[in-house]
């Protein structure tokens, strides 16, 4: 083998250019991969999949493997967190259902499983309570019972649960919780509901919000609910709305959620160049249509022409494929920095001596699973030390990398626990890197 001796020089400085915290490389598991029926991402990269065996934490090799990420904290969380039944009263038999509305249960078994294996592993838990459907008044307002008791439970058994946030994305709601829309005052509410609680049934322990989704293209994704087709209402600017209605209660962290691109898994991704010919052809046979004598039909043509290229032109914008190139361009890596800048200056809103924290609450090389073939190889591992680097300068105290194990952005292989070529990096980033 060839090789070339290549010289580096590394310039040290002995003044801290930022501080994090000791837990800073965190991970999260999500909730979709442990209540039963599970609902994750196919590992063969084709869309979603339920109903298969639940996350199993007593693996030796599992708990093993994961303390060489230690000390970090261990996220609860995913869509799914918002439509879980906490069954803490006896087990659940496979094939029992979830009271309506909930669509999936987590049992006390599996929360004691949680607890236990982040004990082991060095971990604390980041839990997400859910804020959806099954939690929520005829009125709208977020009702704490189910996590006032999952609080007094973990809390009696001193598992290691330490921070609480409420619900996930919750400016994704319409889409993900079945027209689910609560604004941001009334989640500042529902807030201040959960600091209650805290104090009541867990006290000591952290409570994080919002945990808003961020796209790379767009930043903020604006909350939309749409029925019959029709946008019937638009939330924008739910960050600032938020702070600015939380000023006298804020959290203890301010959380946001971010992937650099979004994985073919997702239709938007798939069909994005199919879209594109739609609408081209489409245009074409509208302009070959008006030299006829079919006005009537010329006219619906050149209608669904315009409506298509619309729509072709907002996916095109606001969809970024992830590709073994993007990941290493410059402009990608530096897309973070933008919207990291703003969380930033939404925190300094806060009185001074009630800052929060800043977390990323959850991250991974692609959305919706990773990206087959470009997550889980080297050439996504520059864009993850580039982020963990970027964001320690921008005042966040901690990242939280989607998933430990499981589809194509785990960390560890979901069925060999093999370690990808990101858990190796972050290995290196815990041995190496200190906090400030």
């Amino acid at each position: 083998i060839n090789s070339t001796m290549v010289a580096i020089s590394v310039a040290s400085s002995a003044k801290a250019v930022g501080r994090v915290d000791e837990r800073y490389l965190s991970l999260s598991i999500d909730l979709g991969q442990i209540a039963t029926p599970t609902r994750f991402w196919n590992p063969d990269g084709q869309g979603e999949v339920t109903g298969r065996p639940p996350f199993d934490f007593a693996r030796a090799r599992l708990r093993k493997t994961a303390e060489a990420l230690a000390p970090a904290y261990l996220r609860i969380a995913g869509t799914e967190a918002d439509r879980v039944h906490y069954a803490l009263d006896g087990e659940v038999d496979v094939g029992d259902e979830p009271p309506s509305p909930f669509q999936s249960i987590l049992s006390a078994r599996q929360i004691d499983e949680i607890g236990e294996f982040a004990r082991g592993a060095g971990f604390e838990v980041v839990f997400a309570l859910n804020a959806g459907w099954g939690a929520r008044s005829a009125s709208g307002a977020w009702q704490c019972d189910e996590a006032r008791a999952l609080m007094r439970y973990v809390r009696a058994r001193n598992l290691p649960f330490t921070v609480w946030s409420l619900g996930n994305e919750p400016n994704a709601w319409p889409i993900f919780q079945r027209g689910l829309l609560v604004g941001p005052e009334q989640y500042a509410r529902d807030m201040r509901a959960l600091m209650h609680a805290r104090d009541d049934d867990c006290p000591g322990s952290l409570v994080a919000a919002p945990g808003l989704a961020f796209w790379p293209e767009i930043g903020e994704v604006p909350t939309v609910r749409v029925r019959l087709g029709l946008a019937v209402r638009v939330i924008t600017q739910y960050l600032h709305r938020y702070v600015s209605a939380s000023l006298h209660a804020p959290p203890d962290i301010i959380t946001w959620h971010y992937y650099p691109g979004l994985s073919d898994r997702s239709a938007l991704a798939k069909y994005r160049p199919t879209m594109r010919i739609v609408a081209a052809a489409c245009v074409l046979a509208a302009v070959l249509s008006i030299p006829t004598a079919q006005r009537a039909l010329s006219a619906l043509l050149c209608i669904s022409a315009a409506l298509l290229c619309s729509l072709a032109t907002l996916v095109h914008k606001l969809v970024r494929p992830i590709f073994l190139t993007t990941l290493r361009q410059p402009a990608m890596l530096d897309t973070v920095r933008r919207w990291a800048a703003e969380i930033e200056e939404a925190a300094l809103r806060f009185p001074e001596a009630q800052q929060p924290a800043i977390w990323l609450g959850e991250t991974g090389s692609a959305q919706v699973g990773g990206q087959p073939g470009v997550s889980g190889r080297w050439a996504s591992t520059l864009w993850w030390l580039d982020q963990l680097g970027c964001l320690a300068l921008h005042g966040h105290r901690v990242q939280c990398r989607q998933t430990l194990s499981g589809a194509d952005y785990g960390l560890l292989d979901g069925a060999t626990l093999e370690g990808a070529p990101d858990f190796w990096a972050s290995v290196l980033w815990k041995r190496l890197m200190g906090v400030g």
